[in-house]
């Protein structure tokens, strides 16, 4: 998959390679504006990329420290015993979901952002696993 950067790049080298501007002075030098204020763009979209990638690593790296907490002060009761939970993994990008059977059918994948559709048919769930009253299931 291309980068903006790259895609950037490739721009500045058509625009380079062929007489796009004639001789119009004015011309070249509202594209050159263009194409720096499009550059700085491109650079401000990859840094905003790693600080958000950054940002869910620290996310997730919290998230499994509460868990933990969670456990350590309740047990394996911290959830309420009468619901039936069942953990997914986001057929968009894998990351584990649990879910309360009772309630939705669609989720929204914290991790991605997009919907995950628990009762389409596509999705060919595998045999439930049993994990200490928890059950997991891949959607594929």
């Amino acid at each position: 998959m291309e980068t903006v950067q790259e895609k950037i790049a490739y721009l500045r080298g058509l625009i380079a390679g062929s007489d796009f501007f004639g001789k119009d002075q004015r011309v070249r030098e509202v594209w050159s504006h263009l194409l720096e204020i499009v550059d700085d763009l491109g650079h401000e979209i990859a840094l905003l990329s790693a600080e958000h990638e950054d940002m869910q690593e620290y996310i997730d790296a919290i998230d499994d420290d509460l868990f933990e907490v969670q456990e350590d002060i309740y047990g394996d009761t911290w959830f309420d015993a009468d619901s039936e939970w069942v953990r997914y993994a986001c057929p968009h990008c894998g990351y584990d979901l649990d879910h309360d059977v009772a309630d939705s059918d669609i989720l929204n994948c914290p991790h991605c952002g997009r919907e995950v559709y628990l009762d389409e048919p596509e999705y060919d769930l595998p045999v439930e696993t049993e994990m200490d009253g928890y059950e997991e299931q891949r959607l594929e």
